[in-house]
């Protein structure tokens, strides 16, 4: 077994552990890629984030990982709609129009995520971090792209 495979397996099997949190927060970071970027996988990692951490939360808001699961749920939504945005997506003509379906469900997601977030952290912020996370919130609530895309690999 493989050392993400290990992570993976404490991730997903010991979440009422605080190594399985933490072991979670690394797979999430990962885009819960078991093997490394290139290997041929798909690159679309945002809806693996969404699928495992939306859940993770309800369950286990008071996790000392919540914080920054919060914040990379909201980047996952957030890569999901800017990749509906672009025109062109890797090397495959229109591959954007295969996010579309969800693109502005998900924009509002991150919309609240990051609302969330700020109401929560924003206080331990400096002014460039705040001015930062402003802007990307003024950007995602009037439609204009922001070319997130924590969440998905070009080179898969």
């Amino acid at each position: 077994m493989s050392r993400a495979d290990s992570l993976a397996k404490l991730a997903l099997e010991h979440q009422t552990s605080v190594w399985g949190h933490w072991a979670l927060l690394k797979m999430t970071y990962r885009g819960w890629e078991l093997c490394d970027c290139g290997a041929g996988t798909r690159g679309d990692r945002f809806r693996d984030v969404i699928a495992h951490v939306e859940p993770f939360l309800s369950a286990h808001a008071d996790s000392p990982a919540t914080r920054y699961l919060q914040f990379a749920l909201a980047q996952a939504y957030e890569t999901w709609w800017s990749l509906s945005k672009e025109r062109k997506v890797g090397e495959v003509p229109d591959e954007w129009q295969r996010f579309l379906p969800g693109a502005d469900a998900a924009r509002k997601r991150a919309i609240e995520h990051y609302r969330t977030w700020l109401a929560a952290y924003g206080a331990e912020l400096d002014d460039n971090q705040r001015l930062w996370l402003r802007h990307k919130l003024f950007r995602l609530e009037r439609d204009i792209d922001t070319s997130e895309h924590r969440y998905y690999c070009e080179c898969c």
